[in-house]
C-alpha cells in the first residue's frame, strides 16, 4: 500500500510540476513581451529629448571652441576661399569669442565671406527670425545678416539684408530678419556675410521660430519612432530635383570636373552640389589645399561616426553617351578619417539605380596625400543620369580634386552621343 500510495504521489507531483513550468514560461514569454513594448515609449521620448538637445546646443553665442585657431564648434566658412575667417578673443560683444570676417590678399569684386551653420527643421512654426550683433569697421559694401530656408534641394525663403545698404564703421548693434517658414522646410541656414574692404565680427546669434526662442519651440513627430533610411530614399526628393534640372544640360567641361568653374555668387564650384544624409558635414571651395589649378572642394565633419552618415560633394549629367562601360577618375587626399573615404558613381534609369559603387568597401581611411582613385560600372542602354562625387564618412576631412570621365576608355568629351 505503502508503495502505491507513493507511486501516486510522484505521479501528481511530476504532473503538478510540468504544470508549473508551463504557467512559468507563458508567464515569462508574455511578461517579456510586456516588458519589451513599456520601453517603446521610453525610446521615443528619448529620440524626441535628442532633438530638444540639439536645439539648446546650437552654439549660437560662439562659446564652444574646441579650437580657437579655427571657427567655433558647429561653424563653418561659406563663400569664397578668398575671404579670412577666425575665432576672435578681443573684439566680442559678450562671452569669450566673436568670429572675424575679412578679404585676404586675393580677394576680388563680388566676392564674400560668410560664417554660417545649419539647424534642421524639427518643429513647428510659420516664420523664423534671426538676430545677431554685428559690429563693423571701414566696409565700403553692405553688410549681410543670412537667413535661408531649403526643401526638396530647392531654397524656399531667402533675405541676406544687404538692401538695407549698412556699411561704414559701427560698433555692436543688433539686426534682425524675419522670413517665411514653409510647411515642407527642411534646413535652415544662418550666418554673417562680408564683402568689400573692411572688417566685420558678429556675435551673439539668436533664433526665434513665431517669437519663441528655438529652444522652447515644439517639435514635430514626437510620437513617432524614426524609421532606419536607406542611403538612396534618403535623397529621393533631391534626386527627382536634379534631374528636372538635368534636361538640356551640355557634358562637362574640364573646368566644371575640375572645379575651376566659380561664380561670384556661388558657394560651391558651378554645377556642383551638397549631397549629405547629415547637417553636420561643411562642404567648402579651398585654394590651398589643390592637386593642381587654383581650387579643390574640401568636406570635413567632426561628429560622432555613424556607418549611414555621410557628407558628399557631387554633380550629375544627362546619360546621352553611347558605350559599354564608365570610368570616373578623381584625386583625393584624406586626414584623420575614422572611416573609409569613397569615390563616387551612380547610374539611374527611369524610375531606379540601374548601377552603383562609392568605393567603401575598400576600407580606405587614416591620413593619404593626393590619390588618383577610379571607379568603372557597366552603362547601361536606357541610362538618363550619371551622378558622380567624394564622399566623407564619420570623422575626419576630405579633399577632391580633378574629376574625369570616360566612356570605353575615351575622355568623355570625344565619346559618341545617343
Amino acid at each position: 500500500m505503502k508503495s502505491k500510495i507513493t507511486n501516486r504521489q510522484v505521479t501528481w507531483i511530476a504532473i503538478l510540476s510540468a504544470g508549473l513550468i508551463a504557467i512559468g514560461a507563458v508567464i515569462y514569454i508574455y511578461g517579456s513581451k510586456s516588458n519589451a513594448e513599456s520601453y517603446m515609449p521610453f525610446l521615443k521620448y528619448s529620440n524626441w529629448t535628442k532633438i530638444r538637445n540639439q536645439l539648446n546646443n546650437l552654439n549660437l553665442d560662439f562659446e564652444k571652441v574646441s579650437n580657437p585657431s579655427k571657427l567655433p564648434n558647429q561653424w563653418f566658412q561659406w563663400g569664397h576661399p578668398s575671404f579670412v575667417l577666425s575665432t576672435d578673443s578681443q573684439q566680442r560683444h559678450s562671452g569669450k569669442y566673436s568670429v572675424r570676417i575679412e578679404p585676404g590678399p586675393d580677394a576680388q569684386p563680388g566676392e564674400f565671406g560668410c560664417v554660417a551653420r545649419s539647424i534642421p527643421v524639427s518643429f513647428r512654426g510659420k516664420n523664423v527670425t534671426v538676430k545677431a550683433f554685428i559690429k563693423v569697421k571701414n566696409n565700403d559694401q553692405p553688410i549681410g545678416l543670412l537667413a535661408r530656408i531649403d526643401a526638396n534641394g530647392k531654397t524656399t525663403a531667402f533675405d541676406n539684408m544687404m538692401q538695407k545698404d549698412i556699411k561704414g564703421t559701427g560698433e555692436w548693434q543688433e539686426y534682425s530678419v524675419t522670413i517665411p517658414l514653409p510647411t515642407e522646410s527642411e534646413t535652415i541656414y544662418i550666418g554673417a556675410i562680408f564683402k568689400g574692404v573692411g572688417c566685420l565680427w558678429v556675435d551673439d546669434f539668436q533664433v526665434l521660430i513665431d517669437g519663441k526662442d528655438i529652444s522652447q519651440v515644439k517639435i514635430k513627430n514626437r510620437n513617432k519612432t524614426p524609421k532606419n533610411v536607406r542611403h538612396d530614399n534618403a535623397m529621393v526628393k533631391q534626386i527627382k530635383s536634379l534631374r528636372k534640372a538635368l534636361n538640356g544640360q551640355k557634358q562637362p567641361t574640364a573646368d566644371i570636373l575640375g572645379f575651376e568653374s566659380l561664380s561670384t555668387d556661388k558657394t560651391l564650384p558651378d554645377n556642383w552640389f551638397l549631397w549629405t544624409t547629415s547637417q553636420k558635414y561643411s562642404v567648402t571651395i579651398d585654394n590651398e589645399e589643390k592637386h593642381s589649378g587654383k581650387y579643390s572642394v574640401k568636406i570635413e565633419s567632426y561628429h560622432d561616426s555613424k556607418p549611414n552618415v555621410f557628407g558628399c560633394i557631387a554633380t550629375g549629367i544627362p546619360a546621352m553617351y553611347k558605350g559599354d562601360s564608365i570610368t570616373v577618375r578623381a584625386f583625393m587626399k584624406a586626414k584623420d578619417n575614422d572611416m573609409p573615404i569613397g569615390l563616387l558613381l551612380r547610374i539611374d534609369g527611369k524610375d531606379k539605380v540601374l548601377q552603383f559603387d562609392n568605393m567603401i568597401g575598400k576600407d580606405l581611411k587614416g591620413t593619404e596625400e593626393w590619390t588618383e582613385y577610379s571607379v568603372t560600372l557597366p552603362l547601361p542602354k536606357n541610362a538618363e543620369a550619371i551622378y558622380i562625387g567624394a564622399i566623407l564618412v564619420g570623422k575626419g576631412q576630405l579633399w577632391a580634386d580633378d574629376f574625369s570621365l570616360s566612356i570605353d576608355g575615351k575622355d568623355i568629351s570625344q565619346a559618341k552621343t545617343k
